[in-house]
C-alpha cells in the first residue's frame, strides 16, 4: 500500500468520525431542546400535562424521526399532534411537519427546516413563547379547565 493510500484510508476514516458524531450531535440536540419544552410545560401545567418527544418507527428509512405530542396527564384523550421532526441522514438540517398527517401526506415536503442547533431552538422558542402557538392554545385550554 501506498503513503498516498493510507493518507486517503486515514482521511476518510477521520470524516467518517466527524460525521457520525454531527449526525448524533442534532439528534441529541433534539431531545435535549424538547426536553427543556417539556420541563416548561410540566412545571407551568403543575404536571397536569406532559409533552414528549416520541419516536415514529419508520421501516427502511435510516433518518431519526419523532412526533412531538401534548398529553393530558391521567386522561384518556389522545394526545394532541404537535408536529414531525426528522433528522437528515448528516443529522442537521432537521425536517418539520406541522403534522404527522402532513408529514405522511408528504413525507419529502418539509413546512421549515432547521439548519443548526440554533434555528431549531428558535422553532421551540417560538412555540412556548407565541399566544397563537397550537402548544400555547392547548396548554392555556388545559389551565382553564
Amino acid at each position: 500500500m501506498t503513503a498516498a493510500a493510507t493518507d486517503f484510508e486515514s482521511m476518510l476514516r477521520e470524516a467518517i468520525s466527524q460525521a457520525a458524531e454531527k449526525a448524533s450531535g442534532a439528534n441529541e440536540d433534539l431531545i435535549r431542546i424538547a426536553s427543556e419544552a417539556a420541563d416548561a410545560v410540566s412545571k407551568v401545567t403543575q404536571e397536569a400535562a406532559t409533552l414528549e418527544l416520541v419516536p415514529i418507527d419508520v421501516d427502511e428509512d435510516e433518518r431519526a424521526t419523532y412526533q412531538l405530542q401534548l398529553r393530558r396527564n391521567k386522561s384518556a384523550a389522545p394526545a394532541s399532534d404537535l408536529g414531525v421532526f426528522r433528522l437528515s441522514i448528516g443529522g442537521y438540517p432537521i425536517d418539520r411537519w406541522p403534522s404527522r398527517s402532513g408529514w405522511e401526506a408528504a413525507p419529502e415536503t418539509p413546512e421549515r427546516q432547521h439548519s443548526n442547533v440554533d434555528d431549531l431552538q428558535g422553532n421551540f422558542k417560538w412555540m412556548l413563547s407565541k399566544p397563537d402557538s397550537k402548544l400555547v392554545v392547548l396548554v392555556n385550554s388545559l389551565l382553564r379547565r
